[in-house]
């Protein structure tokens, strides 16, 4: 008998992309096949997003980041909720993390990709990021500087 039970909604869309690949949507753009995504920076520090106010359990390595989406609500400021593996990953942990924003400035580059026909991104900041699952395999990602 199974000692512990988890639940959780599936975006079917999201569930259906080929795994080998990162994934990510862009604002206003559709969403695009990643082969490989570089970090900006190794970690990721969130606070509230009406206030200044650090959000619980919000600093981790981006590294550990799977997945990052975007909550629009009606008359409130924007909102990410962060999926990522805890430090020590357990089989199929997951840790929900948000609704937040970044603590630093949301303009500055968290991530870069590079497309599956090779062609590269600009430097990406939260605020354009729409939607990011990350590969489980197959897929390059790499923690260094965007210059």
């Amino acid at each position: 008998m199974a000692e512990r039970v988890a639940t959780g909604v599936v975006n079917a869309r999201n569930a259906l992309l080929d795994p080998r690949f990162h994934w990510i949507t862009v604002a206003n753009n559709p969403q695009r096949k990643v082969k490989e995504l570089q970090w900006c920076r190794p970690n990721v520090v969130l606070k509230q997003p009406d206030s200044e106010d650090p959000v619980a359990d919000g600093l981790f390595a981006a590294d550990r980041i799977r997945q990052i989406y975007l909550h629009k609500v009606k008359d409130s400021p924007d909102e990410w909720f962060f999926l990522r593996e805890p430090t020590v990953q357990l089989a199929a942990t997951v840790i929900a993390t948000g609704p937040g924003v970044l603590m630093y400035d949301g303009a500055l580059p968290l991530l870069r990709v590079t497309y599956d026909d090779g062609s590269q991104s600009e430097t990406l900041t939260l605020d354009q990021i729409e939607m990011l699952l990350v590969a489980h395999g197959g897929a390059k990602v790499t923690v260094k500087a965007c210059t």
